[in-house]
């Protein structure tokens, strides 16, 4: 089988972006299965020795299983042993990091972004003029050199000027966002993504999902319990529920 193949059907939200992910079972398989939907190029990475243990959850689609097929359309498939010491030690530096107010994540493949890393972002050029720090074997061999000056030159920046010296170095970043933080970003309001549903504790905003073509999603109230028992048993011609829980109604 060859690597997923874009259609004619012209640019898809994620077309462009690269998804790596270590992941079994369902869940996970399916947030990534809805990022391939949208164009993402999935790399899965699974284990040498039998790969995502869905794969061996039934054999109802002629002899594979129902749940991993389900799940893991439109990805590719790397084997990689997370046990050895070498696995995605390989590059470096990658991951979040600290800056005075939070968190950056970023990461590069190549000497060129090292040299605009060292330039731009923690002014010290004459690292990437270093023999040790060349080509991404010799970045992850001397790892804790590098974090040293990272650790020294990031937790001196806000996030917005880290983010800043990234942006102008062109390396990929990100803030990296706890729940509060992601809640308050400004682009679901400035995309009209909140919508107001009701609930037993009241009127709470809710982020709405991805609408097609034609059709906008349900967004109806979440229940309280037992609220729509007598109405369910009688639409159904079964008769009233003596012992039916006492419904509760928002505040």
């Amino acid at each position: 089988m060859t690597a997923p193949q874009g259609d004619s059907a012209g640019m898809r939200p994620l077309d462009d972006i690269l998804v790596v992910s270590l992941e079994q079972a369902v869940s996970a398989p399916y947030c990534t299965r809805l990022l391939g939907d949208q164009g993402a190029r999935v790399i899965k990475v699974e284990r040498p020795d039998g790969g995502d243990f869905a794969r061996n959850y039934d054999t109802r689609i002629h002899g594979e299983s129902s749940y991993f097929i389900w799940g893991n359309r439109s990805k590719e498939s790397r084997t990689l042993d997370l046990k050895t010491p070498e696995a995605l030690a390989t590059i470096y530096p990658y991951g979040p990091f600290k800056t005075s107010d939070g968190q950056v994540l970023f990461g590069f493949q190549n000497d060129r972004e090292w040299k605009a890393f060292c330039e731009q972002v923690l002014e010290r050029p004459d690292m990437a003029l270093d023999p040790r720090f060349v080509g991404n074997s010799g970045r992850a061999d001397h790892r804790d050199v590098i974090a040293v000056v990272i650790g020294d030159v990031l937790p001196k920046l806000t996030t917005t000027e880290a983010l800043s010296r990234l942006d102008k170095a062109g390396i990929g970043t990100a803030e990296v966002r706890d729940m509060a933080g992601l809640w308050a970003h400004p682009q679901p309001a400035a995309r009209g993504r909140w919508q107001q549903i009701d609930t037993p504790a009241g009127a709470l905003p809710a982020l709405t999902p991805t609408s097609g073509q034609g059709w906008q999603p349900q967004m109806a109230p979440v229940p309280g319990l037992g609220e729509h028992t007598q109405q369910i048993l009688k639409e159904f011609g079964l008769g009233a529920a003596p012992n039916a829980a006492t419904p509760k109604t928002g505040a």
